[in-house]
C-alpha cells in the first residue's frame, strides 16, 4: 500500500509514502483509516527508546490543505500543490533575479532546482527549460549577464506558476491511443477500453520503465531487448482498433522528432474531446526515446524538445496527463497506418 513507482495510485484505501525521516497517509475521509495510522504510529514511536517525533510536523487527520513534502496537499479539493508561502518566496527570487539581470552558474543552479521541485507536480511544465542549464553550466562561479533566452525561459516559468498543480479527482479517458511514425507519414488508431483496464495498462507500464531504467544501468554487454510486458501486449493485441490518422509528411525530420510530431497529433486529437480535459491519457509508441521523453516532461536533444514544448503546450492547457508504455513495432496498431503512404 505504498505510494511509489511500484504501486498504484488509487486511494481507495489507506496509503503510504516515507521519504527519508518523514511518514505520511493518506485516504478517503469516509474510510476513517489515517487517524487510526497516526495513533498506531505514535505508539510504535513511543516504545523505541531514543526515537522522538517532531512534533512541529506532526498533523492529524483533516481535509483541510497540508504540507506534504514540500508540496500542499488539500483533501476538500482534491488537489496537490506547491504552498502559497513556497511559490510566493519563488516568484520573488525570480523577479528579484530578472531584475538584477545577472547572476552566477551557482545562483541560477539553485534557483532552478526549487523550479524543477515545484514543476515536478504538473511534470510537462518542465520543457520551458532548457537554455538555464546551459548558462549553469557555462556560468559556473562566474557572474554572467542573462541571456535573453534565460529570461524568456524565466518570465515563462513565472506565468506557469497557476498551472502547476495536480487532481486526484482526473478521471481516465476512456480510450487507449497508440501512435507511430515512420519516414513517409503518421498514423494513430484508437480502442475503447474500461477504466479499469486503463489503471491496469498504466501500472504495468511503470513495471516496464523499471525493468528498461534496470538494464540501462548494466553494462552494454549485457542489454538484452526485453520483451513487451504480457498484460501490456495482451490488452493491445487483443483490442478492437480504428485507425483516425493517417496522413504524409510534408517535410523530412528526424525519426525522433517525426515521432514526437506523432504523439502531438494523438494528443491534440484526444483533446478534442471534452471527456479528455482534466484526464489521464493512456498511450502506445514503439519509439523508447519518446516513452522516456514524455515520461520525463523535457528532454535536452535539439529534434525533442521543441515538439514537446509543444506537447506540454495542450497538456498544461487542459489538464491532462500522459501515461506512455512501449509495444514492440510488429504489435503497434498504428504501424500501418503511419506507412500507407511509402
Amino acid at each position: 500500500d505504498a505510494l511509489n513507482g511500484l504501486t498504484d495510485s488509487r486511494l481507495d484505501r489507506l496509503r503510504h509514502c516515507i521519504c527519508i525521516d518523514d511518514v505520511c497517509w493518506i485516504g478517503g475521509a469516509s474510510l476513517n483509516v489515517v487517524q487510526p495510522a497516526v495513533h498506531e504510529y505514535e505508539r510504535a514511536v513511543a516504545l523505541v527508546d531514543g526515537l522522538e517525533l517532531k512534533r512541529s510536523k506532526d498533523v492529524d487527520a483533516t481535509s483541510e490543505p497540508v504540507d506534504v513534502l514540500g508540496a500542499e496537499v488539500d483533501g476538500t479539493d482534491a488537489t496537490v500543490r506547491i504552498s502559497a508561502p513556497r511559490i510566493a518566496r519563488l516568484a520573488l527570487a525570480t523577479q528579484i533575479v530578472l531584475d538584477r539581470g545577472r547572476a552566477t552558474g551557482e545562483l541560477m543552479a539553485w534557483l532552478v532546482g526549487h523550479w524543477c521541485w515545484a514543476m515536478l507536480v504538473n511534470r510537462p511544465a518542465l520543457s520551458a527549460f532548457r537554455a538555464v542549464y546551459v548558462f549553469i553550466h557555462k556560468a559556473g562561479h562566474s557572474e554572467f549577464g542573462l541571456w535573453p533566452s534565460v529570461r524568456k525561459e524565466l518570465t515563462t516559468a513565472l506565468g506557469l506558476l497557476p498551472l502547476l498543480v495536480a487532481d486526484l479527482r482526473a478521471r481516465d479517458f476512456d480510450r487507449l491511443i497508440a501512435f507511430d511514425a515512420s519516414s513517409a507519414g503518421q498514423g494513430v488508431s484508437v480502442s475503447f477500453q474500461p477504466p479499469a483496464v486503463l489503471e491496469n495498462l498504466q501500472y504495468e507500464a511503470v513495471l516496464q520503465r523499471r525493468q528498461l531504467r534496470a538494464q540501462a544501468s548494466m553494462p552494454r554487454e549485457l542489454w538484452s531487448n526485453p520483451d513487451c510486458s504480457p498484460a501490456i501486449l495482451t490488452t493491445v493485441s487483443s483490442a478492437k482498433w480504428w485507425d483516425i490518422v493517417s496522413s504524409p509528411w510534408r517535410t523530412s525530420e528526424h525519426i525522433n522528432s517525426l515521432e514526437a510530431r506523432a504523439l502531438l497529433t494523438a494528443v491534440r486529437w484526444s483533446l478534442s474531446h471534452p471527456s479528455a480535459f482534466n484526464s489521464h491519457l493512456t498511450l502506445c509508441t514503439d519509439s523508447r526515446v519518446l516513452l522516456w521523453a514524455s515520461t520525463k516532461g523535457r528532454s535536452s536533444s535539439k529534434n525533442l524538445y521543441p515538439r514537446l514544448r509543444s506537447i506540454a503546450v495542450w497538456l498544461l492547457a487542459f489538464g491532462a496527463r500522459l501515461h506512455v508504455a512501449w509495444v514492440p513495432s510488429a504489435v503497434n496498431p498504428s504501424d500501418g497506418a503511419s506507412r500507407l503512404y511509402r
